[in-house]
């Protein structure tokens, strides 16, 4: 099974945030800083159950996290708080040790609980741009420092786009990274998904209170039977996730269809009753790819092909199979089975943990080129004519496994595509830091 990056505190700063806040019994990002650094195991514990509230329905999560958070202390040593930035749902920390950037993203919670604090993923980070630096030169220093390995495709209307790749496609044969490389976008794909439910609902043949016993009368779990189309996209069925102890002993090679994929979740009780929560679901998207296949009478692959991939030009764009390598596709890296994760430690090849076929779910392989596409074919009504919330820009959509990571995001006055063969959050970071350049174009 794979071992996710260490799980780390979550904090919000008030002196940087005052939204969050002023409180005497609430830390700051320096608090966290100071008790990371002194490297106690009993101050870590103490710190972080004073402050952090412990998942709901996740016994022993709290304690895994401690021992994650302490492991990672003695894997990169103290740390320098370099910068602290605000987004919708966290205090994002870009913080320096002796061998690399890291990132702490500290998930805020309401005020009020007990605890003011939720517990998130410790990742590697990219260096920030020095003040004089432009896009290019940034992407120029990080990948000489072997930062970065990937390609990257910004777009801005009425010029040419940007386009260019980083790093190593194959480490073995020593293939380069090029602008047409193919890379597993991971979740990205749930827009193709979202894309082909869209184009049903317009026909009229899908609707959005159909419920999964309508169009999957055979489905293994009768307490999500009666979710809905519309709670299935939204991630509120309650289904959880084939990513599980069973998935990861199985044959990956075996895994091909969409149905392959109904034994690793389908008869695992709900997280909550339809509707009554929200909960990410790779699940409940393997369950709209199977709606789009009894719905439009084709199977999932090739509808996606027909419907959404050819319609919009990207044919470079497929749901490879794991035995399928064509020249052009990369490896991805990881480093997650080599404990906590610094730059130095060992890169091994992410393959063996690969279903044999992506799905509705994610594990589409495309470039850089093919996404600016499938946005374009977004904007201009190509594919479904509707304005939904997902086809409006301003949304960074985001696709990662151990050894990929891709980033999208589409803003009105520009376009940014980032696909890494490395583990998240390497595509993501990149995105965050030249957005707001491109928003200020004068150091693009």
């Amino acid at each position: 099974m794979i071992k996710p990056l260490p799980a780390l505190l979550a904090l919000c700063c008030v002196a940087t945030f005052p939204q969050c806040g002023q409180s005497a019994t609430r830390p700051t990002v320096a608090d966290f800083v100071t008790v990371f650094n002194a490297g106690g195991a009993d101050a870590i514990s103490t710190f972080y159950r004073a402050h952090v509230q412990a998942p709901p329905g996740a016994p022993g999560a709290r304690d895994d996290e401690i021992g994650d958070l302490r492991a990672l202390r003695a894997a990169i040593g103290p740390i320098k708080l370099k910068s602290v930035r605000d987004s919708p749902r966290a205090v994002v920390a870009t913080v320096k040790a002796e061998h690399g950037w890291y990132r702490f993203s500290f998930m805020t919670l309401p005020r009020g609980g007990a605890k003011p604090f939720g517990a998130v993923l410790g990742d590697l980070a990219l260096p920030p741009l020095a003040p004089n630096q432009n896009i290019q030169q940034y992407l120029r220093s990080i990948a000489a420092a072997r930062y970065f390995s990937g390609s990257v495709l910004i777009a801005k209307p009425r010029s040419a786009p940007f386009c260019t790749a980083y790093g190593t496609a194959n480490r073995q044969t020593g293939t380069p990274n090029t602008i047409d490389t193919l890379f597993n976008i991971g979740s990205v794909g749930k827009l193709f998904t979202t894309v082909a439910i869209y184009q049903l609902l317009e026909r009229g043949t899908v609707h959005l209170n159909d419920t999964i016993a309508h169009w999957l009368p055979d489905y293994p779990n009768g307490e999500a039977s009666g979710a809905t189309v519309d709670q299935l996209l939204q991630m509120r069925s309650g289904i959880g996730d084939f990513f599980s102890v069973k998935f990861h002993n199985a044959p990956h090679a075996e895994i091909r269809a969409l149905a392959d994929y109904l034994p690793f979740f389908a008869s695992d009780p709900l997280a909550f009753k339809p509707g009554a929560g929200e909960r990410y679901s790779n699940g409940g998207y393997l369950v709209l790819g199977l709606i789009v296949e009894k719905a439009s009478g084709e199977d999932f692959y090739s509808y996606a092909k027909e419907h959404i991939f050819d319609p919009a030009g990207m044919m470079h764009t497929a749901y490879l199979t794991v035995t399928g390598s064509p020249a052009k596709r990369a490896v991805g890296y990881t480093r997650r089975w080599s404990g906590p994760s610094t730059w130095s430690t060992p890169v091994q090849s992410s393959q063996r943990d690969e279903p044999g076929r992506g799905s509705s779910a994610g594990g589409t392989y495309s470039t850089v080129g093919d996404l600016l596409k499938f946005s374009e074919a977004l904007r201009d009504g190509t594919l479904v004519k509707g304005r939904y919330p997902w086809n409006r820009p301003g949304h960074l959509v985001l696709g990662g496994a151990p050894g990929w990571n891709a980033a999208f995001l589409r803003e009105d006055g520009f376009t940014v595509i980032v696909l890494a063969n490395q583990d998240p959050p390497a595509a993501q970071n990149l995105v965050e830091e030249v957005a707001p350049l491109l928003r200020t174009p004068k150091r693009s």
